[in-house]
């Protein structure tokens, strides 16, 4: 799912044409460190997923189901 998130937001980066500096202006989040999780050379907080998903137009969701298949949470919220 991590895998899934990131490759997403890669994606939408380059077709918004946004350059790393530039995601990394809008998101607080540093240019080395975006590389870095575009890369997979890092595992990133939500909270550092939700800062490059927010500039772009994305958001993330993320619902916690229980052994007997319940929503238990959704974070965030």
């Amino acid at each position: 799912m991590l895998k899934k998130i990131i490759e997403t937001i890669r994606i939408e980066r380059l077709r918004q044409k946004m350059t790393l500096k530039e995601l990394s202006e809008v998101s607080t989040v540093s240019v080395k460190q975006i590389c870095e999780i575009e890369n997979e050379k890092v595992t990133p907080s939500l909270k550092t997923l939700e800062k490059l998903a927010q500039p772009l137009g994305l958001e993330i969701k993320v619902y916690i189901i229980t052994s007997d298949n319940k929503l238990a949470k959704a974070a965030g919220e």
